[in-house]
Protein backbone atom coordinates (compact mmCIF):
# COMPACT_ATOMS: atom_id res chain seq x y z
CA UNK A 1 0.00 0.00 0.00
CA UNK A 2 1.35 3.46 -0.84
CA UNK A 3 2.28 6.60 1.76
CA UNK A 4 -1.02 8.29 0.36
CA UNK A 5 -3.63 5.63 0.71
CA UNK A 6 -2.01 4.68 4.10
CA UNK A 7 -2.41 8.09 5.08
CA UNK A 8 -6.03 8.70 4.39
CA UNK A 9 -6.91 5.42 6.11
CA UNK A 10 -4.95 6.54 8.81
CA UNK A 11 -7.08 9.76 8.63
CA UNK A 12 -10.19 7.81 8.77
CA UNK A 13 -9.99 6.64 11.88
CA UNK A 14 -8.08 3.33 11.28
CA UNK A 15 -7.11 1.53 14.38
CA UNK A 16 -3.23 1.56 13.57
CA UNK A 17 -0.22 2.31 15.90
CA UNK A 18 1.74 4.60 13.65
CA UNK A 19 2.45 5.11 9.80
CA UNK A 20 5.68 5.13 8.13
CA UNK A 21 6.15 6.94 5.09
CA UNK A 22 9.11 5.34 2.47
CA UNK A 23 8.27 8.95 0.28
CA UNK A 24 5.49 10.70 0.82
CA UNK A 25 3.94 11.84 -2.56
CA UNK A 26 3.25 15.42 -1.01
CA UNK A 27 2.49 16.77 -4.61
CA UNK A 28 3.09 15.16 -8.72
CA UNK A 29 6.24 15.69 -9.83
CA UNK A 30 6.56 19.38 -10.71
CA UNK A 31 3.30 20.64 -9.69
CA UNK A 32 3.77 21.89 -5.89
CA UNK A 33 1.04 23.81 -5.98
CA UNK A 34 -1.32 21.14 -5.79
CA UNK A 35 -0.26 19.63 -2.30
CA UNK A 36 -1.71 15.73 -1.18
CA UNK A 37 -1.63 17.12 2.65
CA UNK A 38 -4.62 18.47 4.04
CA UNK A 39 -5.97 15.21 5.57
CA UNK A 40 -2.78 14.56 7.41
CA UNK A 41 -3.75 16.87 10.48
CA UNK A 42 -6.55 14.06 10.84
CA UNK A 43 -4.13 11.65 12.02
CA UNK A 44 -3.56 11.20 15.74
CA UNK A 45 -1.10 8.37 15.82
CA UNK A 46 2.62 9.26 15.26
CA UNK A 47 3.93 8.81 11.62
CA UNK A 48 7.77 8.75 10.11
CA UNK A 49 8.81 10.18 7.17
CA UNK A 50 11.34 9.52 5.35
CA UNK A 51 12.18 11.36 2.40
CA UNK A 52 14.78 11.57 -0.58
CA UNK A 53 16.29 14.39 -0.80
CA UNK A 54 15.65 14.67 -4.33
CA UNK A 55 11.90 13.10 -4.47
CA UNK A 56 10.05 14.68 -7.40
CA UNK A 57 7.20 14.06 -5.42
CA UNK A 58 8.15 16.53 -2.81
CA UNK A 59 11.15 17.39 -0.90
CA UNK A 60 12.38 17.25 2.76
CA UNK A 61 11.93 21.32 2.31
CA UNK A 62 8.83 21.65 0.96
CA UNK A 63 7.48 18.12 3.25
CA UNK A 64 9.09 20.15 6.78
CA UNK A 65 6.77 22.85 6.89
CA UNK A 66 3.61 20.81 6.18
CA UNK A 67 4.61 18.35 9.54
CA UNK A 68 5.56 20.95 11.41
CA UNK A 69 1.85 21.90 11.88
CA UNK A 70 0.81 18.40 12.86
CA UNK A 71 -0.46 17.49 15.94
CA UNK A 72 0.73 13.67 15.95
CA UNK A 73 4.23 15.03 16.61
CA UNK A 74 5.93 13.35 13.24
CA UNK A 75 9.59 12.58 12.57
CA UNK A 76 11.29 13.40 9.36
CA UNK A 77 14.64 11.37 8.19
CA UNK A 78 16.14 12.78 4.96
CA UNK A 79 19.36 11.74 2.61
CA UNK A 80 20.49 10.75 -0.29
CA UNK A 81 19.70 6.67 -1.33
CA UNK A 82 22.52 5.19 -0.53
CA UNK A 83 23.48 6.75 3.03
CA UNK A 84 19.98 5.68 4.10
CA UNK A 85 20.28 2.41 3.00
CA UNK A 86 23.42 1.86 5.00
CA UNK A 87 21.95 3.53 8.55
CA UNK A 88 19.59 0.66 7.75
CA UNK A 89 21.72 -2.10 7.40
CA UNK A 90 23.71 -0.64 10.38
CA UNK A 91 20.86 -1.91 12.40
CA UNK A 92 19.95 -5.50 10.70
CA UNK A 93 17.82 -4.88 7.78
CA UNK A 94 19.09 -5.29 3.58
CA UNK A 95 18.12 -3.48 0.91
CA UNK A 96 16.34 -6.57 -0.34
CA UNK A 97 14.55 -7.19 2.72
CA UNK A 98 10.93 -5.79 3.44
CA UNK A 99 10.41 -3.83 6.77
Amino acid sequence: MGGRIASQIGAAGADVEGLVFLGYPLHPPGKVDQLRAKHLSDIKVPMLFIQGSRDTFGTPDELRPIIKKLEALPTIRCGRRRPLLQGLEARGYSAGRRL
